[in-house]
């Protein structure tokens, strides 16, 4: 069940649960494409900022995971 809510398997496992009888309780799959969509949301906006930032430095230098993390959190 708890899969069901993590954004990265939520389809996948929320589409087996709802084909299992007697199914699941309306609220789930309501939470699980919420969580879903802002999972998606937060996962574009975060590699548009490493994309606009990172593009620059790794002509320069290379990326490590710190100097990634810094631009996602910073710009």
């Amino acid at each position: 069940m708890t899969l069901s809510f993590f954004p990265l398997s939520a389809p996948t496992v929320m589409v087996m649960r709802l084909m299992i009888p007697p199914g699941v309780p309306a609220w789930q799959p309501i939470v699980a494409g919420v969580s879903t969509l802002a999972a998606t949301v937060a996962f574009v906006w975060a590699a548009g900022r490493i994309f606009r930032v990172g593009i620059p430095h790794a002509r320069v230098r290379g990326a490590n995971y710190a100097a990634v993390l810094r631009w996602v959190l910073r710009g």
